[in-house]
């Protein structure tokens, strides 16, 4: 739900867009949900569309629970397990950054493919171990294509 900020904006973005706003700029996040002009309705659209930004599963008493945008974002960065203060690692904060980045891209097929890759690479290297041997559970190799293996090792060997 991203760092500095960045749950604070997808939250009123989506806001913004089930209440039928242009942007979030006008809207407040201290100020409460039913003062926004949310509805029974509404409150259900902007629950389904946080559960799909999220992969939650969050209840449709959504904004009675936590009344306002602020209140919100503090929860769901609690339930996403990125609210651990400042003595959280910095990759987290880049990595809330970028769910946020990846959840608000209009990409279009070719531009997902490539997402895709990157991250499956990265996924690699994050399966190894620190002194960059491979672990023992080759389960997902048994299932990659070729294309992707080699997709991998161009990416490891930074040649993509």
């Amino acid at each position: 739900m991203g760092g500095g900020g960045g749950g604070g904006r997808v939250v009123l973005g989506h806001v913004a867009a089930v209440l039928g706003h242009a942007s979030a700029e006008s809207l407040d996040a201290g100020r409460g949900f039913l003062d926004l002009g949310m509805s029974s309705l509404t409150a259900v659209e902007l629950r389904n569309r946080l559960n799909a930004e999220t992969g939650l599963s969050l209840p449709t008493t959504l904004i009675f629970d936590h009344p306002d945008p602020a209140a919100l974002v503090r929860h769901l960065r609690t339930e996403l397990g990125t609210d651990t203060g400042e003595t959280r690692q910095p990759v987290f904060a880049e990595l809330a950054d970028l769910e946020a980045a990846v959840g608000g891209a209009e990409l279009d097929d070719q531009e997902r493919a490539h997402l895709a890759k990157r991250l499956k690479a990265l996924q690699w290297k994050l399966d190894s171990t620190p002194d960059g041997a491979q672990r023992d559970d080759d389960s997902d190799l048994d299932t990659s294509t070729d294309d992707e293996m080699f997709d991998l090792i161009d990416n490891e060997l930074g040649l993509a």
